[in-house]
């Protein structure tokens, strides 16, 4: 089965930091899209750098600027900003560039989707009532400058009737959207929390 793994954001430069120390980059990009009522959601997805990407943007990209990024998606430690220059270790989703697939000014309408396929490794499963949904691991598969790697992300799926029931060992396929939620931590602080949301999904049972 074809495994992969692809995201396109397109949004303004929220906040971007270099760190010395191991050369890598993060940049918060800020993403609006409308919703009922007049309202707009507002994500803030974090795009991290390591290398030579990092050394080439971090004195070309500021905060203000619009950025396109496309690259894949994958479960990573790194240092989030959690406001006035303050930063907490958190695991979750980054976006990582492709090689030249980061672009400066190209557009300024917001995009934000997330197409990925891959063998189900973890599922985490929420059936009380007005939460309904599953958390699921997905092992997928890129390609970084000519090689094959495996990334693993995780993925929230809503479902009303939780009807899906992924199991380990199932290929999936799924297109959604990068998304944050307003976190405290224990010391009441707060944070944003990303994940990836799962919209449309199609399952592949494993062979028993």
């Amino acid at each position: 089965m074809l495994k992969y793994n692809n995201v396109h954001c397109t949004g303004r430069v929220q906040y971007i930091r270099y760190f010395r120390n191991n050369n890598s980059l993060l940049i918060v990009l800020s993403l609006y899209e409308p919703k009922w009522g007049g309202d707009r959601y507002a994500d803030y997805p974090n795009i991290y750098m390591e290398g030579e990407m990092a050394e080439k943007y971090r004195s070309r990209i500021k905060r203000g600027d619009y950025l396109t990024v496309i690259g894949y998606v994958e479960e990573k430690e790194i240092m989030t900003n959690i406001g006035n220059d303050l930063f907490r270790r958190t695991v979750g989703p980054v976006i990582i560039p492709y090689t030249d697939m980061v672009f400066e000014d190209f557009g300024h309408e917001n995009v934000n989707i997330v197409h990925a396929a891959g063998t189900v490794t973890r599922v985490y499963k929420n059936p009380d009532q007005g939460k309904k949904f599953y958390i699921i691991n997905l092992r997928t598969q890129v390609e970084v400058d000519g090689e094959k790697k495996d990334a693993v992300l995780r993925a929230t799926h809503f479902d009303l009737d939780m009807a899906l029931e992924p199991q380990v060992g199932d290929y999936l396929v799924f297109s959604g959207t990068m998304r944050t939620k307003n976190n405290t931590d224990d010391n009441g602080r707060p944070y944003k929390l990303s994940s990836i949301v799962a919209k449309s999904v199609s399952i592949i049972r494993k062979e028993e």
